[in-house]
């Protein structure tokens, strides 16, 4: 049988069955979230998919995955949030056996952490979550965010997947002290995003005592290092085996 790209697919789409994500199509909800974060009024659109037996299961606890997208895809239509990652897989068919939460960042702006925390809170409150597997990846300004989030609050996440970002020293200080999973992905070709600045975020992973992490650069790549990563079924088998040890807990309120 001759090797092609459609041959691929289907390996894949058959890989994928046997994962935490199941070949069945199903919708993605829009959805807006708006609340108080220090006194001021926030508010974030973004795309909402439920596992397929969320319903029919009404006493199991889910796992949620965060997606955030890149500078291209800031805006107020949300199905420019469907054109990469999780909430493309799931247009083209595939369901995470999980919950699929893809939060869109406004027009010319960057990813505010406090609306997402607070998201993340809504999302906690009325739904049937999981916490001890909780996961983040973002792409671009996506793969920044994913960062600067998991720096924030490294006790929420189970692993963190950014791509083609980049991060500052303090959250992966952060990180490493929380021994957080880690996978950063990078094409070595990229000349929109360097891939010294993910080399310099695991960098800084290690120097800090981090022991749960991983680079992947992809030779000859360039920006668009995402669409194979998250083709890539060993992602999602990694992710999915992650879960936030009992013993990390949301900081106590003063």
């Amino acid at each position: 049988m001759k090797w092609n790209r459609t041959v691929a697919g289907w390996l894949l789409v058959g890989v994928l069955a046997l994962l935490p994500v199941a070949a069945l199509a199903g919708p993605q909800e829009a959805k807006k979230f708006e609340g108080k974060v220090g006194g001021k009024d926030v508010s974030i659109s973004y795309l909402l998919a439920l596992p397929a037996d969320y319903e029919s299961q009404p006493d199991r606890k889910w796992p949620v995955v965060y997606f955030l997208h890149g500078a291209g895809e800031r805006g107020d239509d949300l199905n420019l949030v469907k054109r990469h990652g999780p909430p493309r897989m799931i247009e083209k068919g595939h369901r995470f056996d999980a919950i699929v939460v893809s939060p869109q960042c406004p027009k010319d702006q960057w990813w505010d952490i406090a609306t997402l925390k607070a998201l993340a809170d809504d999302i906690d409150a009325n739904y049937r979550v999981d916490l001890s597997r909780v996961y983040l990846t973002g792409l671009s300004m996506g793969g920044f965010g994913s960062f600067a989030w998991a720096g924030d609050q490294p006790w929420r996440f189970a692993a963190v997947a950014p791509i083609c970002g980049g991060a500052d020293e303090k959250a992966m200080q952060a990180m490493a002290k929380r021994q957080m999973p880690l996978w950063i992905f990078h094409g070595d070709a990229d000349q929109r995003v360097s891939p010294d600045k993910s080399k310099q975020a695991y960098a800084w992973y290690v120097d800090a005592g981090g022991k749960n992490g991983k680079l992947t650069l992809y030779p000859g790549v360039g920006h668009d290092s995402w669409t194979k990563t998250y083709a890539d079924p060993q992602l999602w088998v990694w992710m999915f085996q992650q879960q936030r040890p009992k013993n990390v807990r949301p900081p106590k309120k003063k």
